[in-house]
Formats: structure tokens, sequence, C-alpha cells
């Protein structure tokens, strides 16, 4: 039989699958000792450089249903490699502040048009941190009218460390899911 291999080297959709399965070789070799695929470092490198983002930016960043970044997201937090935590700061001089550190437990809510209502219940912790003060402090330049600089002893940074998330909406109603 005579072959024509004309096809596998002038047909662009075959050369650039073949080098994608080349680079993905590669790729797997070089990341293999870390434990995760390579899909998982490359959201994690998205993650990095997009700080802030949710998980349906992400989804489209990476081209993926949202159903299938929802499971990658988890399998990292699982494995301690992301962290999904929500940062908020408050003056030591504060009513909340004196609050939170009475009852150290927190919820915030978050809605918009197109999702439900979902109300995030957990532990308070402060962190002593220089690193997120600091980086709040990027993130809201206003913080330095109020505090002058991240070292001030009344600013105080916390984040809540969520047990339970209650969600809402009109066409599925209550639901409560346990992180614990």
């Amino acid at each position: 039989m005579n072959t024509d291999e004309s096809i596998l080297t002038k047909c662009l959709f075959f050369t650039s699958n073949r080098l994608s399965n080349i680079l993905r070789k590669k790729a797997e070799d070089a990341f293999k000792d870390l434990g995760i695929g390579v899909p998982y470092v490359y959201m994690l490198v998205v993650v990095n450089q997009y700080d802030g983002i949710t998980q349906s930016e992400l989804a489209e960043k990476l081209d993926i249903a949202p159903s299938t970044c929802t499971r990658f997201v988890e399998r990292l937090v699982k494995e301690g490699i992301l962290r999904k935590e929500f940062y908020f700061c408050a003056g030591a001089q504060k009513p909340v502040y004196k609050q939170l550190t009475g009852t150290p437990k927190a919820s915030f809510c978050i809605e918009n048009k197109f999702s439900p209502v979902m109300s995030f219940n957990g532990d308070v912790v402060f962190e002593e941190n220089m690193e997120y003060k600091e980086r709040a402090f990027q993130i809201l330049p206003m913080l330095k009218k109020m505090y002058q600089e991240p070292t001030n002893p009344l600013f105080k940074v916390f984040h809540i460390n969520i047990k339970k998330i209650r969600t809402f909406s009109y066409a599925e109603g209550p639901k409560e899911y346990s992180l614990e």
C-alpha cells in the first residue's frame, strides 16, 4: 500500500494537533513532581496572573466549562494548593473590630441579578502577616489616608474561615452547604 505522508505535514489541523500532543507530553514530564496535571498548573498560572479573578472569569480565560473550573478549583483547595478566602480590614478602634474579637464569627452576603443570593458563614481569623496588610494597601489606596502605613497597629486584616454557605434563589429556594 502506497501512503501519502503529506496529509500529516501539510494539513494545519493535524500538524497543530501533533504539536499540541508533543508539548503536552513535555509539560507533563516537567510538572510530574508536583502531583497535579498540567491543566491545574495552567489554572494556577492564570490565578496568579489575575489577582481576584472569579471562577466564571477563570473558566472563560481557560476556555473550559464552569463546572470543570469548579471541579479543578475544589481539588486545588482540597489539596491545600489554592486558598479560597475573602479578606477584609477593620480599624482596631472601631466597634466592629471589638465585636469580631469578642465573638469571632461572621457572615457576609453576595448578591447579583444572575445568581442566587449567597451567604458565607464562618470563623473570623485575624492576619498579622505583613504581606496581607501590604497587599490590602496596594488594592485599596484609600487605606493610606486612613492608616498611613500597613504597620499601623490600628490597621487589622482578617478573613472568614468559611464553614457554611447558604444560598437562596426564587427558582430553587434556600439551600445550605457545609464545608466541614
